[in-house]
Formats: structure tokens, C-alpha cells, sequence
């Protein structure tokens, strides 16, 4: 009786230790937040009590960190403490550990009760604002699952109870001091490689390309003509970095698979079933209308498709692109995205048109030589953004420039 008793306790304990709510997290059962841009690492914006937004590194599997400057700015509790878990050269350089104790801390429509963050200093900027924080693991809980979709700009996180699974087969992981590991085969040969979804290049190790027999494609650039998965799931001619370590030992581990590989799937991950989900992305053209609404009253007028609108025009005996944007969206900065078409197919030959217009900023015309292949094209928004770049050309004055 004692021995089933026991037995019951354990069973129950290990089925409900990892579900439900995380502590942190604001009441609810789904949250979501926006990504600034698909372009390098991804960013969101965070808002601490009244104050913000400051743009926030996303980095699955890191420890959750804050910059000193914001520190400094709000006035922030902090303390010192022992080394933290926190390393990635692309946005973060490593210092002595102090913490912050945080109060208010807010991304999209999730709130997290106060906590302490790791004080680091970040590297980074978007259109010149600098980048002040990390978002880790006090969001990428180990307790939801979480969705990256790329196209529509968003992350999704939800409960185990209210979590659907995809419906493609998912791709089993093996979990080890909170990261992630896969088991693919590289050219036909068995290789282990750590999860690193914002790691921009897929890394191998010498003693990998070796086995594989991989093709050199000049310096240390190698391709795996085929990467497949135990779930059926073939990738093609993924290109990858010769990369030593000297912190990992020869054969222990084959590499690092990065965001080059990921960025081509709309991405699911739930570290308590142990699985990932990687799903055709659904494309820029079938995700307008949602990618422009995240912003919600951050971008008046885009979640009812009037952020502004643009088109060449023949003046003075020359050619220019003339943007515009009613005075009722005009009340914010704004970064718009314009791509050409010709009929329902953009004209990938053409640059796309990247505007910045501050607050009050209703019209930017652009004088160019290439205006003229426009002129039979028509200009669609394709995204936006409340981060616009400074023109430093005054107040209410915008500026843009043609994009590959």
C-alpha cells in the first residue's frame, strides 16, 4: 500500500514538474511578442515599468541579460553575483556578473513579475539604436513551448495544456545543461549537433568535415549536399563553417547547427516533450496583412493596412519615388518597406525601398537613377516597423534608400 502510495507521488510529481505557468509569467495561457526584422539577429522590443522600448536580443538557451546603460538610466536595485551562463560573441562580450533586480518587465502582451537579470554589456544596433538587453531563458522557459515565425515577425509561447503540436513529424532532441542536441546525418555519416537557432552560421568541428568527406568550397567553407533527419525531414546543400574549439574535445561533439539552416522553417520548440517542428515557411506575400498588424498602436493605420504607400513618378524631366503617409499614421516613427511587383510576382531585380519617417513626417521623395525602372512597377508595403532610422536631417523630415 506504502509502495503504491510512493509510487502515485512519483508519478505525479514527474508529470506535473514541468507544466503549467511558469512562476514569472503574467496570468494567461498564451503570449506573443513581435520580431523587429528577419534581417541578423532578432529583435524585440521591451518595455521596463513606463520606460522604453528598448530592443532586446531574442536568444533561446541563454541566460536572459540587461545592458549597464539601462541599469544606470532607470535607477535599477542590482548586486554582485557569481558568473552567469551568458556567451555569444555576436552580441554579448563577457564581464564581471552583476545582477539587476527588475520590476515591470513587459514584451508584447507577456508580463514577468520582478526578477533579476544578468548585468552585460550588449553589442549591436538596428538603424543606429543600440541593441540593450538579452531575452533567454526567463522567456524561453523550458516549461512553455514557443514558435518563431519569421514571416509574420512574431514568437508565439503557450502552455503544455493548451500547446498543438504541428502536424508535421517532429524531430526528437536530446536536452543536456538546458541546450539542445540532433542527430542528423551529414553525406550519409551520423553526426550530434547543439541546437543554436541564433547562432547565424552552422559551425563544424575539423575532425566532422573529415568523416564526412565534406566538399570545400573554398577557405573553410564546406557543403553538406544532403542533411537528413530520423523524422524524414532533407535539407540540401547547407553551407558551413570549418570551426575549432578548443573547449570541446575531438569526437564529442560534430558541431553547431545555426540560424542559416533554421531561418528556412517556421520553427517550433518544446524542450518538455524533447521535440522541434519544422514547417515550410508560409511566405512574405501570404503574411502581409499580420506582419504589418503586430505593431498594433505602436504604427497607427497598419493594422488597417494604411502605414503609407509609394509609387515612381516622371517630374522635370527626370524620374523619382514618392512616398507618402496619411497625418492619422504619421503620430510615430516609422522604418516601411516597399517591394516591387509586376502583377502578383515581385520583381526580385529590383532593390527594395527602405523609408524612415520620424514622428510627424507625412511624404519622402527620392530622387535616383534607378526611379525609372519603377515607373510601370507597382510599390507594395511589405513591412514596417517602429524603428526608423535618424536622417538627422531635422524634425519631421524623413529620408529612404533602395535596398538589396
Amino acid at each position: 500500500m506504502h509502495l503504491r502510495l510512493i509510487a502515485a507521488l512519483v508519478l505525479l510529481l514527474a508529470t506535473s514538474c514541468a507544466v503549467g505557468k511558469p512562476p514569472l509569467f503574467s496570468d494567461g495561457g498564451s503570449w506573443s511578442f513581435p520580431v523587429v526584422s528577419d534581417e541578423g539577429a532578432l529583435l524585440t522590443p521591451v518595455y521596463i515599468g513606463d520606460k522604453g522600448p528598448y530592443l532586446f536580443a531574442i536568444m533561446p538557451g541563454l541566460e536572459s541579460a540587461i545592458d549597464p546603460s539601462v541599469v544606470e538610466e532607470l535607477d535599477l536595485f542590482n548586486m554582485i553575483s557569481g558568473r552567469a551562463l551568458v556567451s555569444a560573441e555576436d552580441v554579448r562580450t563577457a564581464e564581471q556578473v552583476r545582477l539587476a533586480e527588475v520590476t515591470g518587465f513587459r514584451v508584447g502582451d507577456l508580463e514577468l513579475r520582478t526578477h533579476r537579470l544578468a548585468i552585460i554589456k550588449t553589442r549591436g544596433t538596428y538603424n543606429g539604436i543600440p541593441v540593450r538587453g538579452v531575452l533567454g531563458s526567463s522567456v524561453f522557459d523550458d516549461t512553455v513551448a514557443w514558435t518563431i515565425d519569421r514571416d509574420r515577425r512574431m514568437v508565439y509561447l503557450t502552455v503544455q495544456e493548451q500547446f498543438t503540436a504541428p502536424t508535421e513529424a517532429p524531430i526528437g532532441v536530446r536536452v543536456r545543461d538546458d541546450a539542445m542536441f540532433v542527430r542528423p546525418t551529414a553525406d550519409g555519416t551520423d553526426v550530434e549537433l547543439r541546437v543554436d537557432i541564433m547562432q547565424p552560421a552552422t559551425l563544424l568541428f575539423p575532425w566532422t568535415v573529415d568523416k564526412a568527406g565534406l566538399s570545400s568550397r573554398g577557405g573553410d567553407v564546406y557543403t553538406v549536399r544532403e542533411l537528413e533527419f530520423a523524422n524524414g525531414l532533407m535539407h540540401s546543400n547547407l553551407s558551413v563553417v570549418r570551426f575549432h574549439d578548443k573547449r570541446v574535445r575531438p569526437n564529442t561533439l560534430d558541431g553547431r547547427l545555426g540560424s542559416d539552416f533554421f531561418s528556412n522553417y517556421r520553427v517550433t520548440v518544446n524542450m518538455h516533450t524533447r521535440n522541434i517542428w519544422l514547417e515550410d515557411r508560409p511566405g512574405l506575400r501570404a503574411t502581409v496583412d499580420d506582419r504589418l498588424a503586430r505593431w498594433g498602436n505602436a504604427l497607427p493605420g497598419c493594422a488597417q493596412g494604411e502605414c503609407g504607400s509609394a509609387r515612381a513618378v516622371s517630374v522635370d524631366g527626370g524620374h523619382m519615388i514618392e512616398v507618402m503617409r496619411d497625418a492619422a499614421s504619421a503620430g510615430a516613427d516609422a522604418e516601411l518597406i516597399f517591394a516591387a511587383y509586376d502583377g502578383e510576382v515581385e520583381a526580385i531585380s529590383l532593390p527594395r525601398l527602405q523609408v524612415s519617417m520620424p514622428r510627424g513626417a507625412t511624404s519622402v521623395r527620392v530622387r535616383t537613377s534607378q526611379a525609372e525602372a519603377y515607373l510601370d512597377k507597382e510599390l507594395r508595403l511589405v513591412d514596417a516597423s517602429p524603428f526608423a532610422v535618424n536622417c538627422g536631417l531635422g524634425p519631421e523630415t524623413g529620408c529612404a534608400q533602395l535596398v538589396q
